[in-house]
């Protein structure tokens, strides 16, 4: 049923005023700079751990991540959950923005897990404890939109608990976001409710 809302949902257009309105609240958002998505370092070339390893660790240890449940990992411990969680991800991704947290002003704030099965994309975040509510708006802005513009994405679905709700309804005031709808009781957590925006991939 959700495949089939999916597909029928995301063959909307926007009208063009509701693109323009897009437009500017993007440019007042990003006036200054703009999040920049990556793809985390966690694996050197000479078998070492990536920058990125050491950026997820500091995140680890101010209680990032809060669905991980052993608080009390070694750095090598995490290290291997780390690379055996990030083998059942079609992407990770390392998120990077302007942060009172380090000293050149701008670094890592989040962590995003994509899975895909080459046309479906969904992402889950890890927002780091030292991110702003500005950091998470304009990093949902910006997922989307490359999520949007992506020649390798047929469609981007996002589930969102409750709590969740009024940030993606905040991001479609910079981008199109479809709401699809709600499943009541989704999770163990509460509801769950989907949302999705068309990447740019030919069927």
């Amino acid at each position: 049923m959700i495949d089939k809302a999916v597909s029928n949902v995301t063959t909307i257009k926007p009208p063009l005023e509701r693109v323009d309105m897009h437009k500017a609240n993007r440019a007042r958002l990003f006036k200054t700079s703009k999040p920049t998505l990556r793809q985390a370092s966690l694996i050197n070339p000479d078998g070492g751990y990536g920058v990125d390893m050491g950026n997820l660790w500091a995140a680890y240890k101010a209680d990032s991540f809060p669905l991980i449940e052993n608080r009390d990992m070694s750095p090598s411990e995490f290290g291997a959950y780390v690379i055996a969680t990030c083998q059942n991800l079609s992407e990770a991704i390392i998120v990077e923005d302007d942060s009172h947290a380090y000293s050149s002003g701008r670094g890592p704030i989040a962590f995003i897990g994509v899975i895909s099965d080459g046309w479906k994309h969904e992402p889950h975040v890890d927002y780091f404890t030292w991110r702003t509510s500005r950091n998470v708006l304009r990093t949902a802005v910006a997922f989307m939109l490359f999520m949007r513009y992506n020649r390798n994405v047929g469609v981007c679905v996002v589930r969102s608990l409750n709590e969740h709700v009024n940030l993606f309804k905040r991001v479609s005031k910079y981008t199109v976001l479809n709401y699809v709808g709600k499943i009541f009781k989704g999770t163990p957590r509460g509801d769950e409710h989907i949302f999705t925006v068309a990447g740019k991939k030919k069927a």
